[in-house]
């Protein structure tokens, strides 16, 4: 068994206005409350199974009990909610047990290591807790192994109120998800810190710039390709119509500028098939010999604006590869390269 511990603490955000700050020690409150709202109560009870295994602790009811409206019982606590937040925060436990043996029975009569059992069918690296909870955690192409709301099968909470308190503040309007979008909006009256997550996504984002600046280096010297990722970036970072008119170092600076600012799009770009083309289509954007339409993705033909490349880059690139199209994508490389003479 892995007890896998994580907080989270839950802030109250700081009225800022200029009459405040002069009367802050009058005004000054000890405790303000979180009370429910009716599309994150919503959103909660959506979750009915979950809660049928993590609230019976909390409510110390059973829901196939048949003397209770378990229902009714769920509803009203949610719909009750009142939970005080105090000026150094309101910490909470979000961490959770991993037992690959767990026989924990639900309320259907099914257990968790039944569950964890059909993961491991389809997922056999699965041998430990440690393999248990590093699959439960992951992710690939940026998409959770498991949601959230499907944890409670393979896992426990280390303590079921506080994380469902959690799974509450991230659908109420009333809550920021972290310090960063605590301005969004004015109903907002709390945040949420996840140093753990911050030190994490800090990680994250320098292994991406690092895997970035690999990749660049294999084509630093190449003009040819950093013509290509310039124009692919062009609709972001314009150029000049011509990228001859730079030099290798110019041009060098110009793309690691661009790296440095989104790393992650030019790995993307990297592993593009299609990028090729898609730099040729900016390339004759950039030159007017098309045009994207102000305001959307529509690219369309520089001379006569009634002929449609393609309503999106995916739809232009398909144009450019339909052999029916070769004559007409024969003359706008003609016309490029009288411009460029």
């Amino acid at each position: 068994m892995i007890r896998d511990s994580k907080q989270v603490i839950l802030y109250k955000r700081q009225n800022s206005s200029e009459f405040y700050r002069i009367n802050m020690d009058v005004l000054k409150e000890n405790e303000r409350y979180l009370g429910s709202g009716a599309k994150a109560v919503a959103a909660m009870l959506v979750n009915g199974d979950e809660l049928k295994v993590l609230m019976p602790t909390i409510l110390a009811v059973d829901p196939r009990s048949h003397t209770s409206n378990w229902e009714t019982l769920v509803a009203n606590y949610w719909n009750g909610l009142t939970i005080g937040v105090p000026d150094n925060g309101k910490p909470l436990e979000i961490g959770m047990i991993y037992d690959i043996k767990d026989t924990t029975t639900f309320f259907d009569g099914r257990k968790r290591i039944d569950y964890i059992r059909e993961l491991q069918k389809d997922n056999p690296s699965i041998k430990t807790d440690e393999d248990l909870m590093n699959y439960i955690k992951g992710e690939k192409d940026g998409v959770p192994n498991v949601m959230e709301n499907e944890k409670y099968k393979y896992c426990k909470p280390i303590n079921n109120s506080d994380y469902l308190l959690w799974r509450y503040c991230l659908v109420s309007y009333e809550v920021a998800p972290n310090i960063d979008t605590v301005n969004k909006s004015p109903n907002i009256r709390f945040y949420l810190h996840d140093a753990t997550k911050i030190e994490d996504d800090r990680k994250k984002a320098f292994e991406i710039r690092t895997k970035a600046h690999k990749a660049y280096m294999e084509i630093f010297t190449d003009e040819a390709e950093l013509d290509k990722y310039i124009y692919l970036f062009a609709p972001t970072h314009p150029i000049p119509y011509d990228t001859s008119k730079f030099g290798l170092i110019e041009k060098q600076m110009h793309l690691e500028n661009i790296i440095n600012s989104k790393p992650n799009e030019f790995l993307q770009y990297r592993k593009d098939k299609l990028a090729g083309i898609k730099a040729t289509i900016e390339m004759y954007i950039v030159a007017g010999l098309l045009r994207r339409l102000p305001n959307t993705q529509i690219i369309v033909n520089g001379d006569n604006q009634e002929i449609i490349i393609g309503n999106t880059m995916e739809e232009a690139v398909r144009y450019f590869t339909n052999e029916k199209n070769k004559v007409e994508i024969s003359q706008l490389e003609a016309k490029y390269k009288g411009l460029k003479n």
